[in-house]
């Protein structure tokens, strides 16, 4: 059964019945806006829905805001509306009070063209008065526009409705007025052709001013009527006003303005009229003419114009004069006859062309029935063919994987009898060595086979990178203030040619500063990998910067790190030199030199980042001082590797980690345990108009290096109370309904950006772009709510605060559903 969400999705017209009189509410603004609740009924289609408190949370209900064109009298309880919905603005599902659901403002109209309502008459037979002589029926609420009115015994209609709200009343009239006819059928016909939908519904339920009542509401379909059917079971009807009828005679008798006569003796003419009408309408018209005659003062008060033109009728004191009951008569078999033989003209034209839509319809079935058997069996042998291809498809895969898994076990025992053979090998090599080591010694070639030997008493130093060994420690002066260094930064990046806003420098630096993966994203020649370099220029440590080119193919740490040869009993780093980066920052950090490392992973998602970065993305969890990333097991580097020290290195607070990401068809997204521990920065378009010249120098003077001590103390503790923290529970609260949860580390962490700041970022601005950076990477179309969690977001976010959040969030409900946020970055 279809039920609000249904509706609201596939935005389907429902049906109303109005529950109460409209009520008024002022808001802050003054605002005085009319509200009303609204009872769902059924589709405009004339499906049931599912009406109950379930279907429509909390109360069964609809919320409804009148639109200024709808006038307050025609909003009646009970009356009948038709609307599109969808989710109300202020739902609160806990607020028993509360509809989810409201009527879209612009849909809602009242009534319908498509429904009928049937209304009950307390006589046995509906009074033909309601429509021919203008009688009213006392009702207390608007209705459709057309109605049927069903007595003990017949059904009348159908009828224009017109209701008065001054007198709470109804007024009929046919429904066209070119051919005013009425059908009436008995009750139980009527009740066998025509489907009725029946609703007993409580009114004035939330009015506390009103008293509750019951009404019963029928309803059916113009599709259900069956306009044919019933004629076939009752009669038509004259439904022609009294105006109409005097019209009607007027044209009959050839009554003309030339001449004034008195009424009366045209109602005496009239009644001495015994002929019978041209046809079963005509004679209806007669009998009310007679009938209006024996009520001259009601005919006269029908309108002074048309008593005056009949008086005045020069064919009047004729046929008074001329015993016109005689022509008329003769008229009427001259009519009679004519009809009849078209009649029988057109009924001969009417069979022959049945028996050739007949004929037609026997030739299309058949061709229907041959052409249906042909496409039958050119259907069957092509899925016959196609079971085929699909069976010899199979058969091919099957064989081709037998073949694949033969191979990989050729490849596997040539792979071990290389191995042994390698194995064999060394072990040969050795054993000559030692034969014909004291030969060696006597030629004088044994010093540095003993000296190898001896070596595993004590590590050898570790041969550190030029770059590290040989660059000196910078010189501090004296303390530099973080306004001071952000002048610099800016400096060092317009002397090198770059342009980035000022407020993304800012942002940058407060996202590395205060810790965690700092991932820089956005389309290719923006700046993203010089950045970090330039930032570590700027700090005074550019020969701290180590940037590494992530490879597609790197599988696990070891492609990062490096790895431990079994054979050579020694760690071999990796090529990136990440490992004597990391190792080279702990010996500075234990000597408290106050250096600064960066290390930068450029196009860091050509591999997946949770493989090879999988160790750091566990520690950056970790409190400082339980950092620590294995290099190898303890215990199987010999003594005399230079790296047998460093097992374990402890990765401490002068490290920080930086990243950049370009979103394509040959890189990977990043995972939720990724977006957890970072913040994606992007950058607005750079300013090309901008005059840019580079200085391509080694080193640029005047730039003050920043002490590790002195930029920690730039981090700010977050603060425990404030808007900032109420702003960011109710984000948190909003991502709950995708199942998108805001941890606790990545909680404090945006609030100590917030912190760490101030002064050069208002609290708005530092928000905005920890949203873009935190929450919105979160989103993903595919979570369940994820509409509602968007438009709850909408709400929250107002562009006049957070700007930039609000335009992205804007821009991820315009797309589709294949982009996601790095595309609309």
């Amino acid at each position: 059964m279809i039920d609000a969400e249904v509706a609201a999705r596939e935005g389907l017209v429902l049906v109303f019945a109005a529950d109460q009189r409209p009520f008024r509410y002022t808001g802050g603004s003054g605002v005085v806006n009319r509200f009303c609740v609204l009872q769902p009924l059924m589709t405009l289609d004339g499906d049931r829905i599912d009406a109950s408190r379930q279907g429509f949370p909390n109360r069964a209900k609809v919320w409804w805001m009148l639109r200024d064109d709808i006038a307050e009298e025609q909003v009646v309880p009970g009356s009948l509306w038709t609307s599109r919905i969808e989710l109300a603005a202020k739902w609160e599902a806990k607020d028993p009070e509360s509809d989810k659901y409201q009527a879209k403002v612009r849909d809602i109209q009242p009534g319908g063209q498509e429904l009928i309502e049937i209304l009950p008459v307390a006589a046995p037979e509906p009074d033909l008065a309601y429509f021919q002589r203008g009688k009213k029926l006392d009702w207390p609420r608007p209705t459709t526009p057309q109605v049927m009115l069903r007595g003990t015994r017949a059904v009348l209609g159908p009828l224009k409705a017109r209701w008065l709200p001054e007198h709470r009343q109804l007024e009929f009239s046919a429904v066209s007025a070119g051919n005013p006819e009425v059908l009436r059928v008995p009750v139980d016909r009527f009740n066998a052709i025509v489907r009725e939908e029946h609703f007993t519904i409580a009114l004035n339920e939330y009015d506390p001013q009103s008293e509750k009542t019951t009404s019963v509401v029928r309803l059916t379909r113009q599709a259900w009527l069956q306009l044919d059917k019933l004629r076939a079971a009752g009669e038509t009807l004259d439904a022609s006003t009294d105006a109409q009828v005097i019209n009607w005679a007027m044209k009959r008798y050839r009554v003309t303005h030339a001449q004034a006569e008195p009424v009366k003796k045209f109602f005496a003419r009239i009644a001495e009229d015994d002929a019978a009408g041209d046809d079963q309408l005509a004679a209806a018209k007669l009998k009310r003419l007679r009938e209006l005659e024996q009520d001259a003062e009601r005919v006269l008060a029908l309108g002074e114009s048309i008593a005056q033109s009949v008086a005045e009728t020069p064919a009047f004191e004729d046929l008074v004069r001329r015993h016109l009951d005689a022509i008329v008569a003769q008229k009427i078999g001259e009519q009679v006859a004519l009809r009849q033989e078209e009649i029988r003209r057109r009924t001969q034209a009417e069979e022959r062309q049945l028996e050739a839509v007949q004929a037609s319809l026997r030739r299309l079935s058949a061709d229907f029935e041959k052409r249906a058997a042909a496409q039958d069996e050119e259907f069957k042998a092509r899925w016959d063919d196609r079971i085929r291809q699909l069976e010899q498809r199979e058969r091919a895969v099957q064989d081709r994987e037998r073949a694949v898994a033969e191979q990989e076990e050729s490849l596997h025992l040539r792979l071990e009898r290389v191995i042994q053979r390698y194995q064999n090998e060394a072990q040969k090599v050795g054993d000559d060595l030692v034969a014909q080591l004291p030969i060696l010694r006597r030629m004088g070639l044994g010093a540095g086979a003993d000296a190898d030997l001896a070596s595993d008493a004590e590590p050898a130093e570790l041969r550190l990178p030029y770059w590290l060994k040989e660059e000196p420690t910078a010189s501090f002066t004296e303390p530099i203030d973080e306004a001071t260094f952000l002048a610099q930064f800016q400096r060092v990046v317009e002397r090198r040619g770059f342009s980035f806003h000022l407020e993304d420098l800012l942002n940058f630096h407060v996202c590395v500063k205060i810790g965690g993966l700092c991932v820089l994203a956005g389309p290719s020649g923006t700046g993203k990998s010089s950045l970090p370099r330039l930032y570590a220029e700027a700090l005074g440590w550019k020969n701290r910067y180590l940037q590494v080119p992530v490879r597609p193919d790197w599988l696990d740490d070891r492609d990062f790190l490096g790895a431990y040869n079994a054979l050579a009993r020694r760690f071999e780093p990796a090529t990136a030199g990440v490992a004597d980066h990391l190792i080279a920052a702990m010996l500075a950090n234990q000597r408290g030199l106050g250096d600064i490392y960066l290390i930068s992973l450029d196009e860091m998602n050509l591999a997946r980042v949770e493989h090879y970065f999988a160790q750091f993305l566990s520690i950056l969890e970790c409190p400082i001082e339980e950092r620590n990333i294995a290099l190898f097991a303890p215990g199987l580097a010999r003594p005399s590797d230079p790296y047998a020290p460093y097992q374990s290195v402890h990765v401490g607070e002068n490290v920080r980690f930086l990243g950049t990401v370009n979103i394509d068809e040959t890189t990977h997204f990043f995972s939720p345990k990724v977006l957890d521990r970072c913040q994606v920065v992007s950058f607005a378009p750079p300013d090309l108009a901008a005059a840019r010249q580079g200085d391509s120098s080694d080193a640029i003077g005047g730039v003050i290096p920043v002490h590790l001590n002195t930029y920690l103390g730039w981090s700010r503790p977050p603060d425990p109370t404030g808007p900032a923290r109420d702003f960011l529970l109710q984000v948190a609260g909003i991502l709950r309904r995708s199942r998108l949860v805001l941890g606790i580390r990545q909680f404090d962490r945006m609030l100590r950006y917030v912190a760490s700041a101030r002064p050069f970022l208002s609290e708005d601005k530092a928000l905005d772009f920890q949203l873009m950076q935190v929450v919105l990477p979160k989103l993903r179309r595919t979570a369940a709510g994820f509409e509602e969690t968007l438009q709850g977001l909408r709400e929250l976010i107002k562009p006049e605060r957070c700007p930039r959040t609000a335009d992205l969030l804007a821009r991820i409900a315009e797309a589709g559903l294949e982009n996601e946020y790095f595309q609309l970055l």
